[in-house]
């Protein structure tokens, strides 16, 4: 930009530099594009180059709008010498009326059929997406377990009351002191446990199988919530069982009584202390027991062979059948008044493809993952019990008396 243009223009020197330095910027662009536009339209005009060159070997040429029709028959194709040598073709070639493209000759033209053996077995097969396998008993203790997200930290602190004296009183009289209750808690940590397990797969397969890495994530995720429900169930030191209070003689029920006799037992045990059960656990086989369970005249007396077999309630107990239960064994409580379960981290599972060498091997390494921890805060809310074996060969006797036999006549 002269110094007349920016004068013209009313710019200051700095502005002036400015908008030189930009025409000159944009000059330099558009000499760019235009080099491009060249290359490309030469690029172009050596292709459509290359392509007539190949439609005049076979005596083709391409027409102004774009299609493709015969030519000159100056380098005619391959197949003129046998067509010019045929006698036939000549003979039709020479003969009266017109030529068009539907009409038809024979030719004696050197050309054998060859018979090949007979192609099987390339026929396509329909590949089913869905992967099946056996099934797992349903992992349902959790459902009756309230649970407390935590954000932070390896272990979580929480406050328990030990003891509780109630010693109201009246006053009887005015200015006499008044009786005092006594309270004393503790603090407890809840330690937050990793619960895992890892497969390896190769990336092939996971490639190959639709569906295989969904179910892979299905297993892992069902492996890490076994071993936790199996934690939360029978722990040494902060499982359920080590920690519930068992069942008291007042309510344990005479000998030959059966499951729902002392499940029974227990809850009216619960409900005596104050506390409102809410879950039931047990064994399938003991689960299977009480369904079975018939009185001395045959009746079934806990369900009908009519009815669901899904029968979830005992007592007007939700129930829950845990494969981490042991037969003869039996937990009821009051779950949401007595336990928390402090979720760290709940189920996740991951993929990593440099582990060890996996990469070498075209390998993955898949990891589902648990952090937890369980607190039972009021231990007194949880009732566990055994029930005895019954003899072999004796029938389970129900809560019903025989009735009487018929006076004879």
């Amino acid at each position: 930009m002269t110094t007349k243009e920016a004068v013209d223009l009313g710019l200051t020197g700095n502005e002036a530099q400015v908008v030189a330095a930009c025409t000159a910027e944009a000059a330099r662009e558009f000499e760019k594009t235009r080099d491009a536009i060249v290359r490309y339209r030469d690029g172009t005009e050596q292709r459509i180059k290359s392509i007539e060159d190949d439609l005049k070997a076979f005596g083709l040429k391409m027409r102004p709008d774009g299609s493709i029709g015969g030519g000159s028959h100056k380098g005619a194709p391959r197949s003129e010498p046998l067509l010019s040598s045929d006698t036939k073709f000549a003979q039709w070639l020479a003969g009266p009326g017109p030529r068009s493209r539907k009409s038809s000759f024979q030719t004696d033209m050197p050309f054998r059929m060859q018979t090949k053996n007979t192609i099987t077995g390339v026929s396509g097969t329909t590949y089913d997406p869905i992967i099946r396998g056996p099934q797992q008993p349903a992992l349902r203790l959790v459902e009756l377990l309230p649970d407390v997200p935590v954000a932070l930290g390896a272990a979580v602190a929480y406050t328990r009351e030990t003891a509780f004296t109630p010693a109201a009183g009246i006053q009887a009289a005015q200015g006499d002191l008044k009786p005092a209750s006594t309270l004393t808690f503790t603090n407890e940590l809840a330690t937050v446990e990793t619960i895992a397990t890892t497969v390896k797969a190769s990336l092939q397969s996971l490639s190959d199988t639709p569906g295989l890495q969904l179910w892979i994530d299905r297993r892992l995720q069902y492996a890490v919530a076994l071993k936790a429900e199996d934690v939360f169930l029978n722990d040494g030191t902060n499982g359920l069982m080590a920690l519930a209070s068992a069942l008291t003689l007042a309510y344990t029920p005479p000998t030959g009584s059966t499951v729902l006799d002392y499940i029974g037992g227990a809850i009216g045990q619960l409900q005596a202390a104050g506390y409102t059960p809410d879950g039931v656990v047990m064994s399938g086989v003991d689960s299977n027991a009480m369904r079975l369970t018939k009185s001395t005249t045959g009746e079934y007396v806990w369900a009908n062979p009519d009815g669901a077999i899904g029968t979830t309630a005992v007592w007007g107990v939700p129930m829950v059948i845990s494969p981490s239960l042991a037969a003869g064994q039996f937990l009821v409580g009051a779950f949401a008044e007595s336990t928390i379960l402090f979720e760290r981290q709940q189920i996740l599972v991951e993929v990593a493809y440099e582990n060890e060498d996996d990469f070498v091997r075209n390998l993955c390494t898949m990891r589902g993952e648990q952090r937890c921890a369980l607190a039972v805060p009021v231990p007194a809310g949880l009732v566990k019990g055994t029930v005895p074996a019954p003899a072999p060969g004796a029938a389970a006797a129900g809560p019903f008396p025989a009735p009487a036999p018929a006076p004879k006549k």
